[in-house]
């Protein structure tokens, strides 16, 4: 990739306009959360034909309810999200007279202290799963900067995916938490197999450099196909929260990893011969 760039400490600016970027945007948005973490109800259904989630909610304002719309094979998933202590089922009547043809549906309702309680052990996951892995950082390299520059790497991952996903208006919710724990474990994959063959000093340095660009992105690659396919395929909407944030994450995991933890790390190797 940058093995033989003479000028290739610029390539970390992209990074680090992203990381930029997105601090811009999270100090600048309010929080959207999900139903898991703020309480209330949602109902559930399917319909063969594509409906208008501005329709709906026209239909059902007088319950102040909110509609979100998932396609997916050969159905669309309507979720229709209202306050704790609306009527659902008079919601779902309204709707079949309007012509809609709903034959089963599901309501699912989440206490707000319920739902606080879930914001909290959600948060502590991540933190903990971040700080597990740090550990495990420091113990298979034993030197802080190359330790820091993964979990710069990592955290800047997960950061990015965290509030691009709420920029496109993803709501933060438990299938989100779950994308961002699996994207600890991925960035940390990619940078730990970058940093190793750097460190290891079996290659030149660009040439391990650049082994480690062909397999990260190949990995990388076949990732983001897969995820891709789930995300279009799917009409679930836990499945398709995940699938975004792996999709964002990746992304961010390819810019990260290797125009900023390549970069610098190999900054740092040459300094030290």
């Amino acid at each position: 990739m940058y093995g033989n760039l003479k000028k290739y400490k610029f390539l970390a600016l992209l990074p680090l306009s992203l990381l930029v970027i997105c601090l811009v945007i999270f100090l600048n948005t309010p929080l959207k959360l999900g139903m898991d973490f703020t309480g209330g109800a949602q109902i559930t259904f399917l319909l063969k034909e594509k409906p208008s989630a501005e329709h709906i909610e026209k239909l059902l304002s007088d319950f102040h309810v909110k509609v979100r719309i998932a396609k997916g094979y050969e159905e669309y998933t309507v979720f229709v999200m209202l306050p704790p202590d609306t009527d659902a089922k008079s919601i779902v009547e309204t709707l079949r007279k309007a012509g809609y043809d709903i034959k089963d549906y599901s309501i699912q309702k989440i206490s707000p202290v319920l739902a606080k309680g879930f914001l909290s052990q959600m948060t502590s996951a991540v933190i903990i799963a971040f700080l597990l892995m740090s550990v495990v950082v420091f113990f298979i390299f034993r030197e802080i900067i190359p330790s820091f520059y993964v979990l710069f790497a990592v955290a800047a991952d997960i950061f990015e995916a965290f509030v691009l996903s709420q920029f496109i208006g993803i709501p933060l919710n438990i299938p989100v938490v779950a994308g961002l724990l699996l994207l600890i474990g991925y960035s940390a994959d990619t940078d730990i197999l970058l940093t190793t063959k750097v460190l290891k000093g079996e290659e030149k340095l660009e040439e391990a450099l650049e082994n480690s660009f062909k397999t990260g992105i190949t990995m990388s690659l076949t990732t983001l196909a897969a995820v891709s396919v789930m995300f279009m395929l799917t009409s679930s909407e836990v499945l398709k929260s995940i699938a975004a944030v792996l999709l964002l994450g990746i992304t961010a995991d390819i810019i990260n990893t290797w125009c900023f933890n390549g970069v610098v790390l190999r900054w740092w190797v040459e300094r030290k011969k």
